[in-house]
């Protein structure tokens, strides 16, 4: 699969994001630097360390891990958040190829009263996954842009 190829050469994050809670609207953006901490034919986990912004300027550090994990036979990628740990991750979805160069996902995840999904357009230099939770408190639509290393 090209699209787990061009995985393994992310390196640059840059994203903005959206939510509604409790009446009010907000939107950040932020930046960050992708390291492969971990990466194997079928494992791939995203370290990010970077900055939100305010007025363009960095306000806040934060990092957040993920993890790809591919699936041949079923033509799936799994994505977890790692915030509690390698060993407790959180499922957010599966994703599927759906036409060429766009993954989507394959069922909404519910978490609590929350639905989870999310899609990625891909090219060869770069990644927009967008990702959004919808439940009855809250709304959040988040587009992440990743850049692949420069020098790939």
């Amino acid at each position: 699969m090209k699209f787990w190829t061009f995985l393994q050469t992310v390196r640059h994050l840059s994203f903005s994001v959206k939510s509604k809670q409790r009446g009010g609207m907000t939107s950040k953006m932020g930046r960050a630097e992708v390291q492969i901490i971990s990466s194997s034919p079928t494992v791939c986990i995203f370290q990010e360390m970077g900055y939100w912004l305010k007025d363009q300027m960095p306000e806040t550090t934060f990092h957040s891990s993920f993890r790809w994990t591919l699936d041949t036979k079923a033509t799936l990628i799994t994505l977890e958040h790692l915030r509690y740990g390698a060993s407790h991750p959180v499922f957010l979805f599966h994703l599927t190829p759906t036409k060429p160069f766009y993954l989507e996902t394959v069922d909404a995840h519910l978490c609590v009263e929350d639905s989870c999904l999310g899609s990625i357009l891909w090219s060869s230099s770069a990644m927009h996954f967008h990702w959004r939770v919808l439940g009855p408190f809250r709304w959040k639509s988040s587009i992440h842009s990743y850049l692949r290393s420069p020098r790939v």
